[in-house]
């Protein structure tokens, strides 16, 4: 028996602006969160928000440096204190594990700081802090909890994340964004060669008379120097916007070798970017071996205007929905920016999103947001399981399929079977069974080479 899809979706009229198709479906239940690398900065989850940056370098001994600098907003206090006059009190408890649970680092702080002193020259009202280990374990957990116990206020992140294996190859460090940098008259935490570099764990600038520009710390390693023969080496960055567009760049074609390791600042100016997420691309030449490396780290950059308010609804449930319209059409790195950006930042990614994918945009449509919304809403009202289901998930990646064939049962199963025909790279078919009798059908095989592949599927329903 072969039938093909019919397809009655609801009418969306073409006139209907980008933010208003966003705004409009709203039917998506969620799915849960996955863990992801630094990528952007951590939130803390619980009822005190704070943020969590890292960044690796290597050492003489060719050693992991890692360094994890937080920023709390005091003003989440200042409503709870008897008094201006009393300190602002809070702990914060720090623990690395390894792979096994035991515990490489720990920290337990108290901290007390009254609500008129300096705790920060360029960002007043906003505790920052940096702390610095030398790990050797290949894949580690950190735990932080901040806390005050009295008010019952606590945040936590827990997170995974590898631990870099530095070579004698050619290599930079991470990214260390730093919201100021002056010079060192006293012993710092933020000290960096002379220098002390007030880090930015939140990556999010505001052009203003006080911040002017984005101070970029790196290190490289394993240049190819020798002190008889003098060589240069070159570095380059580039900034792009969500869409892959490069927005600007910035060429340093011959800087002279003074060793074979050395750190470097970047200024980057922030009075030509505008509102929005960027990418940064950090990229070193050995002009003298030709070996090239090069790094990446995205940051944000804050303007409040009339075009970039608030207009979508950003709770809990909203965002799960806004994910699930995006996931099967997302790459897992777009997924993984979306999942660390808080309300604002969310909101920017999905209007870059969408019209990035606008296949037409010189038209008030945006076709491709209209037809993926089709396929979504047409999933969740025709399939046992809604966009979540294994149909649903095949129809809205690939689309309707060219020809479905209708088993009820057969003289080797006798379960209900589906198959759908799809003319990619050939043809290509996707095989459902009802297993349980429920019409809830699942993917038992496709010849798709990225699909789940099992040939012998007929065999395993028997």
């Amino acid at each position: 028996m072969t039938n093909k899809i019919n397809f009655k979706f609801i009418n969306i009229p073409a006139t209907l602006k980008l933010n208003l198709l966003i705004v409009f479906l709203l039917i998506i239940p969620a799915q849960s969160k996955t863990e992801n690398d630094f990528i952007l900065p951590i939130k803390s989850d619980g009822n005190l928000t704070f943020y969590v940056d890292v960044y690796q370098f290597v050492n003489t001994q060719g050693e992991n440096n890692t360094e994890m600098s937080y920023s709390l907003n005091l003003a989440q206090f200042s409503l709870l204190e008897d008094s201006v006059i009393n300190p602002i009190r809070f702990t914060i408890t720090l623990n690395l594990l390894d792979m096994r649970g035991d515990t490489l680092e720990q920290i337990c702080e108290q901290k007390s700081i009254k609500p008129d002193s300096a705790v920060n020259p360029q960002n007043s009202g906003v505790f920052i802090d940096l702390k610095r280990f030398t790990i050797k374990a290949d894949t580690i957990t950190l735990h932080l909890n901040i806390a005050n116990s009295a008010r019952n206020l606590s945040g936590n992140v827990k997170k995974k994340f590898a631990v870099k294996k530095y070579t004698k190859a050619l290599s930079i460090s991470d990214l260390f964004f730093a919201s100021h940098v002056q010079k060192s008259s006293d012993k710092s935490s933020f000290e960096k060669h002379g220098l002390i570099a007030i880090p930015n764990p939140l990556r999010v600038f505001t052009f203003g008379e006080q911040t002017q520009n984005i101070y970029i710390y790196f290190e490289i390693n394993n240049l190819e120097y020798n002190s008889n023969t003098p060589s240069s080496y070159s570095v380059n960055y580039t900034i792009s916007d969500l869409t892959g567009r490069e927005i600007t760049s910035h060429n340093r074609p011959a800087i002279v070798k003074t060793n074979t390791n050395c750190a470097r600042f970047e200024i980057i100016p922030l009075k030509d970017l505008k509102h929005g997420l960027y990418l940064l691309k950090m990229n070193v030449t050995d002009l003298l071996t030709g070996n090239n490396c090069s790094t990446s780290r995205y940051f944000e950059v804050y303007e409040e205007t009339e075009s970039n308010k608030m207009f979508l609804s950003m709770t809990d449930e909203d965002i799960k929905k806004y994910y699930d319209q995006i996931k099967y059409i997302a790459t897992n790195e777009e997924k993984e920016i979306f999942r660390t950006l808080d309300a604002r930042g969310k909101q920017a990614f999905l209007l870059n999103f969408w019209s990035s994918r606008d296949t037409d945009p010189e038209t008030d449509e945006n076709e491709f947001m209209t037809e993926h919304f089709r396929r979504l809403q047409y999933s969740e009202n025709k399939f046992n399981g809604g966009i979540n289901s294994d149909m649903g998930r095949v129809l809205i990646q690939y689309g309707p399929p060219i020809d479905i064939q209708r088993q009820f049962s057969t003289s080797h199963i006798n379960r209900p079977v589906e198959i759908w025909y799809y003319a990619l790279e050939g043809k290509t078919e996707f095989i459902f069974v009802d297993r349980s009798g429920d019409g809830h059908y699942v993917l038992v095989h496709s010849n798709h080479p990225d699909e789940y592949q099992n040939p012998n599927w007929m065999e395993v329903m028997k």
